[in-house]
């Protein structure tokens, strides 16, 4: 099965994506900050990352990086 990471500071949109690519077949964990998923990716690998740029905090091109 296929793992992605979803990130993004508002609930609902993290939660309609990660619902939608679920029932597509996909494995997604979620997370709510660019902090957040770098903890994720410390003791996890995923084929692919979807993140918004613009969160508080850490933006998404700084998690990119």
């Amino acid at each position: 099965m296929r793992k992605l990471l979803v990130v993004d500071d508002d609930p609902n949109l993290r939660t309609i994506l990660q619902q939608s690519l679920e029932s597509c077949g996909y494995e997604v964990e979620a997370a709510r900050d660019g902090q957040s998923a770098l903890e994720l990716l410390k003791n996890k690998k995923y084929e692919l990352l979807i993140t918004d740029l613009q969160m508080p905090g850490m933006k998404g091109t700084e998690l990119l990086e």
